[in-house]
């Protein structure tokens, strides 16, 4: 980066910004009108401020030398400033992408620190904004909430309400950063689960599901496993919202990243619902979909399927030694009959495979198959 740039280029930049009483500076363009070519004189920005603004937008999206120098010269409530101000739309765009610099945590969170929130949720809130900025700061919203270390809950819980009437938006952009933003929020954070379910976003989650976009039904997903991952409470609001036949048929979709969601949200169910919950999940066929994910290659996706299979499994060995179904391991007679150990057996034989889950696969074999398991070595059941 040329010495320039911080001596120079972002301290006039700034000036320039700053500068709100420099008639000097406002200048008029002409546009032609061919229809009737007539001249028109339109009040417009200072050229001066819209290259400024340009080049710290540009800067904004550059390295991190670029970003720390527009931090400590004092960018960022530059520029919190003139998203506050009555600036015509045309420059608040160029505010607004700005907003790119919330890709890093230590920015997004001086951000939020700065009160970049409340102006975004007021657009948002605003029944006059038009529509290309509407669109623009949704995908801000999203980028603040994005990522760890994960943002404090006080400074983003009024984000909520206006995630929730952003998953009812007739634009699938809108929808797709609406649900991406709630999947953010819901990542390990329990509480924020519980405010969630209680706005009811579990069944608007649902009927997005029923989309045929896979860019909107993924972040659907994985924002109805985030909340999953909550307490009991969750999972039986999830349950409830009638999803679980979604997630299974999900599970047989033809895009891949959508069938490791509804994998991750049913494995989600799992830890942390209760044997009533994981009956249920069974009951509805899961174990056949999840028995045929087996034979993938993706290792993530190969330790949430067998990590479900055995909860299952070990909830039938369970009512097996209770006495229940005729001391059969029904779950454990499902994901036979579904080639469930027959692709477990493939895991244990590839060489190359993955260590955590070559491991998974032999103690689910050994628990559950303990012939088929000593079979495989060729060794006595004393091993």
């Amino acid at each position: 980066m040329h010495p320039c740039v911080e001596d120079i280029v972002v301290p006039r930049s700034l000036e320039y910004l700053s500068r709100d009483d420099a008639p000097e500076l406002q200048v008029y363009y002409i546009q032609l009108v061919s229809s009737t070519s007539s001249i028109h004189l339109t009040p417009f920005l200072s050229i001066l401020q819209l290259g400024s603004l340009l080049v710290l937008t540009s800067l904004s999206s550059g390295t991190h030398d670029h970003r720390r120098i527009l931090l400590q010269q004092g960018a960022l409530p530059l520029l919190l400033k003139l998203l506050t101000s009555d600036t015509r739309d045309d420059i608040m765009q160029e505010v607004y992408s700005s907003w790119n610099m919330a890709d890093s945590p230590y920015y997004r969170l001086r951000l939020l620190d700065l009160g970049a929130l409340m102006p975004i949720l007021n657009l948002l809130k605003s029944p006059h904004s038009r529509f290309s900025l509407f669109k623009i700061a949704t995908f801000c919203l999203s980028n603040l909430v994005r990522g760890k270390p994960r943002v404090n809950f006080v400074q983003v819980k009024p984000a909520l309400p206006v995630l929730q009437q952003l998953l009812h938006s007739t634009n699938e952009e809108v929808v797709i950063d609406a649900c991406w933003a709630l999947s953010y929020l819901l990542d390990g954070q329990i509480d924020i689960a519980e405010d969630l379910t209680e706005e009811g976003v579990c069944p608007k989650l649902m009927e997005l599901l029923n989309r045929p976009s896979e860019t909107v039904i993924l972040p659907a997903l994985v924002a109805l496993g985030n909340i999953a991952a909550g307490f009991i409470a969750q999972t039986q609001a999830v349950i409830e919202a009638n999803i679980i036949q979604i997630l299974v048929h999900a599970l047989h979709h033809d895009d891949f990243d959508v069938q490791k969601a509804a994998t991750r949200a049913i494995f989600n169910f799992t830890c942390r619902g209760s044997t009533f919950h994981i009956r249920y999940l069974a009951a509805q066929g899961c174990i056949r979909p999840l028995c045929k994910l087996l034979t993938c290659s993706d290792p993530v996706l190969l330790s949430n399927c067998l990590q479900v299979l055995d909860s299952f499994m070990s909830v039938g060995e369970a009512d097996k030694n209770m006495g229940l179904h005729d001391g059969i391991n029904v779950f454990a007679q499902m994901v036979e009959k579904h080639q469930g150990c027959n692709n477990m057996e493939r895991l244990v034989k590839l060489v190359h495979g993955h260590v955590q889950n070559f491991y998974l696969a032999l103690k689910i074999l050994k628990r559950y198959w303990p012939r088929r398991f000593y079979s495989l070595f060729d060794i006595g059941q004393g091993w």
